[in-house]
């Protein structure tokens, strides 16, 4: 039986091996690290998004409450200076 000759002794092999295998657990890590980080990126994004559109609910109803006291200060001016 004839064997074959490899540049590398068989030691050299399992080293380049247990190598490839940490570059790649390396790289996995890296990744799920990017894809964590977008995750929070994105969450911050909304987090900001619904309290700018909370302000904006917040002053349309101060808009619409200082309507209708101007309303009812014109139809009712009695009702609003009280009643002496």
């Amino acid at each position: 039986m004839t064997r074959t000759v490899s540049a590398y002794p068989d030691g050299q092999r399992g080293v380049a091996l247990i190598t490839a295998l940490v570059v790649v657990a390396i790289a996995a890590g890296i990744a799920a690290a990017m894809i964590w980080e977008t995750g929070l990126d994105t969450r911050r994004t909304e987090t900001l998004t619904q309290g700018d559109q909370a302000m904006e609910y917040a002053l349309g109803a101060e808009s619409w409450a200082e309507q209708i006291l101007a309303r009812n200060a014109k139809y009712f001016p009695r009702a609003v200076k009280g009643r002496a």
